[in-house]
């Protein structure tokens, strides 16, 4: 079995742009593990375990959908941390989908996906993570930068190794949008 997401990943000079956005952010604490730009990304669906023989079924369903969308733009809209609510998971950069665009893809894999794994059932916030936390951590400082544009042009199917430093992304398979 691999543990598998489906996300869209940001051009590698958009990914190094929000690095570097971030550094007045990144604070030196055992409690926290910054992300590196190469593991920036946009979670659609987070599928977890999965056989590789039902892989086809994911293939599937990105095959129906990427065809339907054009590439995204979206605008960062500052740093934010989830849960909003006690002690965060994570620190994130949230994402501006205006145009409802983004959503609708999620809510068609969703559809496409949900009889066939037992996928979470929460809101679609689309945000980049930028570090995990392993406890209580400080709060975010507040940073300046510019508006950062997100040029996301591709559907990618990860599979997520966890190793004590932090998870490898490697993709399996990736599409264009409007292929």
């Amino acid at each position: 079995m691999k543990r598998l997401f489906i996300a869209l990943p940001p051009r590698e000079e958009e990914a190094g742009a929000l690095w570097r956005q971030w550094e007045a952010r990144r604070v030196s604490s055992p409690r926290i593990r910054w992300l590196s730009p190469e593991n920036y990304h946009i979670t659609l669906i987070f599928l977890g375990p999965v056989e590789e023989e039902r892989f086809s079924l994911i293939a599937d369903a990105m095959d129906a959908a990427a065809p339907l969308y054009e590439p995204f733009i979206l605008n960062a809209a500052g740093a934010a941390r989830f849960p909003k609510r006690g002690d965060p998971r994570v620190y994130v950069e949230a994402l501006e989908d205006p145009s409802g665009r983004l959503s609708s893809l999620y809510s068609l894999l969703y559809r496409n996906l949900e009889r066939d794994f037992p996928l979470e059932k929460r809101k679609f916030l689309p945000h980049i993570t930028t570090a995990r936390l392993k406890s209580s951590s400080p709060p975010l400082p507040p940073c300046g930068g510019a508006a950062l544009v997100f040029h996301l042009d591709r559907m990618v199917l990860f599979e997520s190794l966890l190793h004590p430093d932090g998870a490898v992304y490697s993709p399996l398979y990736e599409l264009p949008f409007g292929s």
